[in-house]
């Protein structure tokens, strides 16, 4: 299961059971469990007290096995959103960053279309996956330069056609049709 412990509530019966689970799968039952009254409990069964039937009724099996799942759907998330961020950004910033090392000054020849391709793949990403709230910044930090610089390469994406406009005053912007073609190439090539 994940680092933090949850709290799982069941109605059984007149009762609200809250139960507390420790983080990671431990292969036992709930670190803690409260019993009170439902809201909406019939006073009379609750005169009654809590009953050997009320807590046989409690579902630990049931509860340990959903939280089992959960925690096995978080892990197949995570390896997916891990495997994304290396093909979507850790890639594209490999190359960024060897493009920067073999030609740090490429002067008037310019730095080539696939290497702008590959600012606004990472750039896109930071922006709508990450949820970066500056992501020309983070950019410039994964590529090892100055903000400066990430914000001409994201300007210079733009002005080739790989990247649409973004709203006014904030970051964004989606990978345009020639950009996907040209990923859509490079990907038949490998």
């Amino acid at each position: 299961m994940d680092n933090q412990a949850k709290v799982v509530s069941h109605r059984v019966g007149a009762w609200l059971v809250e139960m507390l689970w420790p983080p990671g799968d431990s292969g036992g039952g709930p670190k803690e469990v409260r019993i009170t009254p439902h809201p909406e409990a019939d006073p009379v069964e609750v005169n009654r007290g809590i009953t050997t039937g009320t807590l046989r009724a409690i579902p630990l099996a049931q509860t340990l096995t959903q939280l089992r799942g959960e925690a096995e759907a978080e892990q197949r998330a995570d390896s997916a959103f891990q495997q994304d961020r290396e093909v979507h950004f850790e890639r594209p910033v490999q190359r960024i960053r060897a493009a920067v090392e073999a030609d740090p000054k490429p002067g008037r020849k310019g730095r080539s279309d696939a290497f702008f391709l590959a600012v606004a793949w990472a750039y896109v990403w930071l922006n709508h996956h990450w949820h970066a709230p500056n992501p020309v910044q983070q950019l410039a930090e994964a590529c090892g330069v100055e903000r400066r610089l990430a914000a001409n390469w994201v300007r210079l994406a733009r002005e080739k056609g790989l990247l649409t406009e973004a709203t006014e005053g904030f970051p964004g912007g989606e990978l345009t049709f020639k950009a996907m073609k040209m990923i859509d190439e490079h990907e038949q090539r490998a």
